[in-house]
């Protein structure tokens, strides 16, 4: 009898020791997955980090972009980001809790964020290079992008002794007035024998300014005239450029040329 019952609690211990080492074979799994799931998130931590820090400092440089939304843009984005990052966690002591820890790391997709950030911080670069591309850009620069216009048939710069306005080069005057010909007005619908002569009626022009403030001012001179018998056609501001397109234009014809000029202008090469 005394035997039977030592070969029962010799059999029963063997089957805990069976049962505490495919428990122990499992948490060990666990714990494996655990740590290889904050690896990987620990490595894209890093990623969204760089990325995140990368846009904060452009926001920091304070440089103006051509649209101000795309600040704005890259501003929201970080903000999602910081919201959205996630650290690892400590591992938890519990066989459930570290499945369930491991299930909620590897759920983790930082894939729209990332994307988010890297299409936002892009376009305000580039927002930021437009600018600066129309702000005081050289004569030649302006010819050559109205030149490449579908639909503009001649160009022609000002000089000191041509200039229908005598402003070329004067304090508070445009540094540089760039005249063109446009396939959609007729030139026998405007007097003068060249596109100078022609002027903005002829087609449109564009006017270079040293600083925004001067072509505020020459653009709310022109504004003046908006609607009376004296208006000479549609008028933008530009970085320190105003973009003209001739009266003779329909109000269709005009936005299609300012937005094709305004195209042309910013695009970046």
């Amino acid at each position: 009898m005394k035997k039977h019952i030592l070969l029962i609690i010799i059999l029963t211990l063997l089957g805990v020791a069976v049962l505490s080492g495919c428990t122990s074979e499992e948490e060990k799994a666990a714990i494996k997955e655990f740590d290889t799931a904050v690896n990987a998130l620990n490595v894209a931590n890093t990623e969204l980090g760089t990325l995140m820090t990368e846009a904060e400092s452009l926001i920091n440089t304070a440089e103006q972009p051509l649209d101000s939304s795309t600040l704005t843009a890259l501003e929201t984005s970080v903000s999602e980001a910081k919201t959205i990052k996630k650290d690892a966690p400590e591992r938890p002591k519990k066989f459930e809790d570290i499945i369930q820890a491991t299930e909620e790391i590897n759920a983790v997709d930082y894939t729209e964020i990332t994307n988010r950030l890297t299409e936002t911080k892009t376009a305000y670069e580039n927002s930021v290079k437009q600018l600066k591309q129309v702000t005081a850009p050289t004569e030649t620069f302006v010819i050559e992008r109205v030149q490449a216009v579908s639909g503009v048939t001649g160009v022609s710069a000002a000089t000191e002794e041509n200039d229908p306005n005598g402003q070329l080069g004067k304090q508070g005057g445009y540094t540089a007035q760039i005249y063109f010909a446009y396939d959609k007005v007729s030139a026998s619908a405007v007097s003068g024998n060249s596109i100078i002569e022609k002027g903005t009626d002829g087609g449109g022009s564009i006017e270079v300014y040293n600083t925004v403030e001067d072509a505020e001012k020459r653009d709310t001179y022109l504004a003046s005239f908006d609607g009376g018998i004296f208006a000479s056609g549609s008028h933008k501001i530009l970085g320190t450029m105003v973009v003209r397109t001739s009266s003779k234009l329909t109000a269709s014809q005009q936005k299609e040329l300012e937005t094709n000029i305004t195209n042309s202008l910013i695009e970046l090469k």
